[in-house]
């Protein structure tokens, strides 16, 4: 038995790969994208989908991630697949939002069965973006994904990890997804995992929790649904209901 049952859970994550185009200085599987591991083996994939099926459809929605899932080349196939045979409801997919400027390969995605874009938002400016994910070219290309998924009418979700190098920038954060049009946003406490401790990019909730309530505030004031996880209830004030 591969799948846990927890009627609390309907959602599944799965990871197809250990590649990427961007090296975010938070990423808590940098030692497998050094490692350089192989692709999730479809055969893996299918058991999981069997096991879905066969459990009456036990998660309805499938959250495909990587590194980044959109470097697969087979994923439209792998999302027929779980749609068909795994009886999953839903797909979405965690990405960076790069490759999805690509219209013609969002539209393969969308025809696939791809419905929910849940895209990484880390910066509201490019000079800090490049500094986080080690890349100048990735905001650019990140926002250019973002126009792309508006244009199509797909779900749009914000995902937003509060770190050491981008906390005290949150409110410009908020400004950009505002301006971006991103109706759910969602933001993620960086935890320590594994050997990524050491990485630097830890912030206390204590140092955090002002700039996070500031620009919580702001998303809400502009109308937008916000989703907060791993945070303290405590240090949340008015907006404890936002944590997940």
């Amino acid at each position: 038995q591969l799948l846990h049952d927890d009627p609390t859970i309907d959602s599944l994550t799965l990871a197809v790969n250990y590649h990427c185009n961007s090296r975010c200085r938070f990423c808590f599987i940098e030692p497998e994208l050094t490692q350089r591991l192989s692709d999730t083996p479809v055969s893996f994939l299918e058991r999981v989908y069997d096991e879905n099926r066969l459990r009456g459809g036990l998660y309805k929605r499938l959250i495909f991630s990587g590194a980044e899932c959109t470097l697969r080349k087979d994923l439209p196939d792998l999302t027929r697949l779980a749609l068909e045979r795994g009886r999953f409801e839903v797909v979405r997919i965690q990405t960076n939002g790069r490759r999805l400027r690509d219209e013609a390969l969002l539209a393969e995605l969308i025809d696939a069965g791809i419905t929910e874009y849940f895209v990484s938002v880390h910066a509201g400016s490019a000079e800090l973006d490049a500094y986080l994910t080690r890349d100048p070219r990735s905001f650019d290309e990140m926002r250019a994904g973002l126009a792309a998924i508006r244009r199509s009418g797909a779900e749009l979700i914000s995902n937003t990890v509060i770190t050491r190098g981008n906390y005290q920038h949150l409110e410009e954060t908020a400004d950009f997804l505002i301006a971006e049009g991103i109706m759910e946003c969602q933001l993620w406490a960086f935890i320590e995992f594994g050997d990524i401790g050491q990485s630097g990019e830890h912030v206390s909730y204590v140092e955090s929790a002002p700039y996070v309530r500031r620009a919580i505030s702001k998303l809400r004031e502009a109308g937008r649904t916000v989703v907060l996880s791993w945070f303290p209830e405590c240090l949340l004030g008015e907006h404890a209901d936002t944590l997940d």
